[in-house]
């Protein structure tokens, strides 16, 4: 298994959370990252892509894609 932490931008954990894996699943790190209103904006996923979110100016998600 392996542990998911999301620390905000000035260092505090916002998120934590432990997953267990199946063998055939890398073990390693997520990384999240947010903006200063507290949006979730990016996800770095195992594989090194980033799974990215944006937001309107109302803070509304419209769109959410993969990231080479």
């Amino acid at each position: 298994y392996y542990v998911i932490t999301a620390v905000n931008q000035i260092g505090e954990s916002e998120v934590s959370s432990e997953v267990m894996a199946t063998p055939n699943e890398s073990i390693g790190t997520y990384t999240y990252h947010y903006d200063e209103n507290g949006r979730l904006t990016s996800i770095v996923l195992l594989s090194g892509e980033t799974l990215v979110y944006e937001y309107d100016i109302n803070g509304n998600l419209i769109r959410s894609y993969i990231q080479p």
